[in-house]
């Protein structure tokens, strides 16, 4: 399966989310495995609609076994990058969860939103040690 292929099928399967503005809008999820990202996602999802575009959700829709290898690493963002692009293209809020702990990913990430015109907020997670 081509690359686009997979991109049409992965959208296909999130689900829509409203209009928000011109643009969509972006928050960007910074912080290791095991932070607590994804739980801090989902309740805002009771607050709030929007699209989630997550690293893991993509690699277990383009991988049965996931390898965890840098190319496997590489097309993940890659698609991750383009659903994001499409759905801001479209006017929603989209939610990205991932590590996004090197800041040339970030910085992708945050030029793309702003060749839509969306803005950015970034959520900078990290666990309490424990004692």
């Amino acid at each position: 399966m081509c690359k686009q292929e997979l991109i049409d099928e992965i959208n296909a399967a999130l689900p829509e989310s409203p209009f928000v503005r011109n643009g969509g809008s972006l928050l960007l999820m910074v912080g290791l495995p095991g932070s607590g990202k994804s739980s801090i996602v989902e309740n805002l999802y009771k607050l709030v609609p929007f699209v989630l575009i997550s690293t893991d959700g993509i690699r277990a829709q383009i991988r049965r076994r996931p390898q965890y290898t840098a190319s496997e690493m590489t097309l993940v963002y890659q698609l991750s990058y383009q659903l994001i692009e499409r759905r801001l293209r479209s006017g929603q809020r989209v939610v990205f969860d991932a590590s996004n702990y090197l800041a040339a990913r970030r910085d992708h990430v945050a030029k793309l939103a702003e060749s839509c015109g969306a803005p950015v907020a970034v959520c900078l997670v990290q666990a309490a040690q424990e004692t």
